[in-house]
This record gives C-alpha cells, sequence and structure tokens, in this order.
C-alpha cells in the first residue's frame, strides 16, 4: 500500500503532498528504533493547522496511553536536536519540563527528538519513555539516532528526478555517485556539525558547501576564505578580525569572517593548505566557540557553522606532521567526498545544460547544446580539471557555435589547445571575443575562459588584428 504525506503549516493554507514509499517500512524503522534505544515509543510529527500533528508511530506499551505530549512535539519541531535523559533534572538551558501538563499525565521520563533532513519541511522524529535514562547512554545512541533521521527523510524523499537532472541542492546528474552526494548533503545539511568536503580541484566542493548552508535554515551569511590565499598574518586577520592599531594599517576594528558569518555558514577552503600555526588557533576556536581579534585582550563568542574542503589527502598529510590530527578529527564529524568529473561521465549531458544555462546567463552568450558527436567527444576526455575545465570548454565552444548547437568541431579541449593554435576555429574565436568586448583584452580573456596574458600570446602567434587603443587602461 502507498501513501502520501500531507503537511500544512500553521501560515500556509495550502496542503503540499509529499509522495512516499511503502508506509510498512517507515513503521519498521520506528520499531527498530524503539528496539534499539530501549526507549518506548517512536514517532513522526509535523506541524498541523491546530499543533503537532502524529503521521506514523511505532510504541512497545500496551496500557492503551497513546497519546502524545504537544509541548515536547512543539519542541521538537523548533528544530534543535535534543535529549534529555530525564526530564525531572532539566539542563540548565532549558525550561522545566516536567511542568507541562502532557509530560505529567503520560508520566514522561526521558526524550530524545530530531529534525528530519532533507525536502521534508516541518516534521521530526520524537522518541519517550516513561523511565530515566543516563547521559551516557543517551550520547552513546545520539549517532545512531542521527542516521535513523537521514533514513526517514531519504524514505520520504518524492521519487520523481526533475527532467533537467539538476535539483535544488544546485548539483546536475543523476549518476549513482553524484546521488550519494545529494543523500550525504540533506542528512548532513540541519545539523551544525562540522562537514569535510573531499573532492579533486573544479569538482564543485563551493557548491555543495552553499547547498548546505541553504538547506541548513541558519539565518546567517555564507561566507568562504581561501585558505591558501593569504599568509598566515593576514588569514589571522581575516578570520578572527583585528582591533585598531593591531599593526600598521589597521585604522579600525575588523569584525573578521567568523563574526560575519554570524548565525550563518563559514566555509575554510583549501583547508590542507592552512599554515601549521593557523591550525591551532583555528582548533581552539572550534574547541572553545570564541575568536579573539589580533591585538585584543579578550574573546568574542561565535555561532558559526564550520565547513572545509580540500583536494589534499589530509590523513596521509596527518600522517607526516603537515596537518594536525586533532584539528582533522574536529572538521571531519561528516565527511563529503565529490567524485571527479571523468567517474560520472553518465551526467554530462544534463551537466552540459546546467551549466549552458549558467554561463549563457552569467556571460551573456547565446545558449546551445552539444549535439551527439559533440557529447561523444566529451564522454572521450580525462577531465583533468573536473567540471571547472568543461566550463571553460562550453564557453569556447558557444562562442564558436554563434548561437547555434555545439558541434564537435566547436569544441577546444585544453589537452588539444597547443596542436589547435593555427586553426581556423582559435582564430574565430578570438576575433568574436574581441569584436564583442570592442577589443578589451581583459574582457575578452574572462569571455575565452583564458587569462589575460594567454590571449595576448595567442594574439601574437596568428598575427590576429587588433585596436590597441581599445584596451588601454584594462
Amino acid at each position: 500500500m502507498r501513501y502520501c504525506i500531507q503537511i500544512k503549516t500553521e501560515s500556509e493554507h495550502t496542503v503540499a503532498r509529499r509522495p512516499c514509499r511503502e508506509d510498512a517500512a517507515l513503521t519498521r524503522l520506528l520499531e527498530a528504533l524503539v528496539h534499539f534505544t530501549g526507549l518506548e515509543r517512536a514517532y513522526l510529527v509535523g506541524k498541523g493547522p491546530h499543533g503537532p500533528r502524529v503521521h506514523a508511530r511505532y510504541t512497545s506499551r500496551r496500557d492503551g496511553r497513546e497519546g502524545i505530549s504537544r509541548g515536547l512535539s512543539r519542541r521538537a519541531l523548533g528544530g534543535a536536536p535534543r535529549g534529555i535523559a530525564d526530564l525531572r533534572r532539566p539542563a540548565r538551558h532549558e525550561d522545566c519540563w516536567v511542568e507541562q501538563a502532557s509530560v505529567r499525565r503520560l508520566e514522561l521520563r526521558s526524550m530524545m527528538s530530531r529534525p528530519i533532513p532533507g525536502r521534508q519541511v516541518g516534521l521530526a522524529l520524537v522518541l519517550d519513555s516513561r523511565s530515566p535514562r543516563r547521559d551516557t547512554e543517551f550520547r552513546r545512541m545520539a549517532p545512531v539516532v542521527d542516521r535513523f533521521a537521514g533514513l526517514i527523510g531519504a524514505l520520504l524523499e518524492p521519487e520523481e528526478t526533475p527532467e533537467t537532472g539538476s535539483d535544488d541542492l544546485g548539483l546536475a546528474g543523476r549518476s549513482a555517485r553524484i546521488e550519494e552526494v545529494r543523500r550525504a548533503i540533506r542528512s548532513a545539511a540541519p545539523y551544525r556539525v562540522p562537514v569535510l568536503i573531499r573532492g579533486p580541484s573544479g569538482s564543485g566542493k563551493e557548491r555543495v558547501a552553499r547547498a548546505l548552508h541553504r538547506l541548513s535554515g541558519r539565518p546567517g551569511a555564507f561566507v568562504a576564505v581561501n585558505c591558501c590565499a593569504l599568509p598566515e598574518a593576514l588569514l589571522e586577520a581575516e578570520l578572527f578580525g583585528a582591533v585598531r592599531g593591531a599593526y600598521t594599517g589597521i585604522d579600525r576594528d575588523r569584525r573578521g569572517l567568523f563574526r560575519r558569518a554570524e548565525k550563518g555558514t563559514l566555509l575554510l577552503d583549501e583547508i590542507g593548505d592552512m599554515p601549521p600555526g593557523m591550525q591551532a588557533k583555528l582548533l581552539r576556536v572550534l574547541q572553545e566557540g570564541a575568536v579573539r581579534p589580533v591585538g585584543a585582550d579578550t574573546e568574542v563568542p561565535v555561532d558559526v557553522r564550520i565547513l572545509s574542503a580540500t583536494h589534499r589527502e589530509l590523513d596521509a598529510a596527518a600522517a607526516r606532521g603537515r596537518f594536525r590530527a586533532d584539528l582533522l578529527y574536529r572538521i571531519r564529524m561528516l565527511p563529503i567526498d565529490l567524485p571527479p568529473l571523468a567517474e560520472r561521465v553518465e551526467d554530462l549531458p544534463e551537466l552540459c545544460r546546467a551549466l549552458i544555462g549558467d554561463l549563457a546567463k552569467r556571460h551573456g552568450l547565446s545558449p546551445g547544446a552539444p549535439d551527439q558527436r559533440a557529447l561523444q567527444r566529451l564522454r572521450r576526455h580525462s577531465w583533468p580539471g573536473n567540471v571547472r575545465e568543461l566550463e571553460a570548454v562550453l564557453v569556447r565552444g558557444l562562442l564558436a557555435a554563434g548561437g547555434g548547437d555545439i558541434r564537435e568541431e566547436h569544441l577546444l579541449l585544453d589537452d588539444e589547445a597547443a596542436s589547435a593554435c593555427g586553426s581556423r576555429l582559435e582564430r574565430e574565436m578570438i576575433e568574436q571575443a574581441l569584436e564583442a568586448t570592442r577589443h578589451n583584452l581583459t574582457r575578452a580573456a574572462r569571455r575565452i575562459g583564458w587569462s589575460r596574458q594567454k590571449l595576448y600570446r595567442r594574439i601574437e602567434s596568428l598575427g590576429v588584428a587588433r585596436n590597441p587603443d581599445a584596451d588601454r587602461g584594462s
């Protein structure tokens, strides 16, 4: 039997229908969770027009008390993971749970809740029991409950795949590898735990980081910094901020990226290249939840979700002493591995459509599409530069196609560029770019996907005519 969950929030007047898989699978998951945790009940609760609404449940009780605590359910739907081993001994930051009438009526002593990750907005997994538990037991079972919440989120996902091969995560493709990445993103997004995104250069690590932030629901900004782009002294001030007069050129206080990302997400890109001194300082920030601006005497608390990205093998770097092992354990609580493009060439048609739409809009180009022979040639390429290299190839193809479909002869792959330096295609591509930018070398190089120096060398080598006066000041 198939069913669908109907979710209606108090602020909405339309019902969103969520097609799901067999309800027996959901019941079995809840039953397994009850047996694993030793708690008495597990139920899936959502927001209804008049308060929390139960969509599925499993209970080991046989005393007729099947009701739920509406107060606990409302708190569970608040989004933050919770676990209280004894409701009569609430944590200092919690309200007195036992004062709720439903908690007393149902004689509840312990509870645990997790938001359901993914696109099922406003759903939570709740477990409760009439027996108190030890805090150590709850900490031990928490990772498994997180996994169950992720499994339920995957079970409730719509089965249809968007026609474009892309989705709300901004990832194109339907291969098994990219589906694994999607599941990992949706599972990790709701939680504040650090995520390490691993993958070769140009594979889309920042795109994954932005998807994690977008699905996290955190109200703050997404901020990214390249850890190898700045020397250590400047990187410290960039991350943690600096007070006025801390060093030459600082005439006012600087907040730093940690504080700019308050209640948001900070991406530490290429963290494998972070200087050793900064690794120790970052570890302290992750442990203490506070930053000390350069030149300051006191620390400033920060609420930031940390994402890290690298193309390096950090385990090998830690074994050689080039990366702190204790920092690696901190940032790698949830790893997400991105495959190189060469390992998912079946995604090329969907990936090309998504990239061409974005490139055409960004660069003002006429959109086109690779024909079958062009796609076959793209599939044969090794793609050492991954998706970033594919973007450059498609830009050149769009320019050469002049508004039509991209054919095989329009493709100029990077490993073939040297042998094609005297071809008519390359000359026409350069001439079109120069004409479109009124012979501005900087903008023409950007349209093609080259550096300005490379474009200048190719112009000189091919003898392409240009107007040097138009390029002054570029």
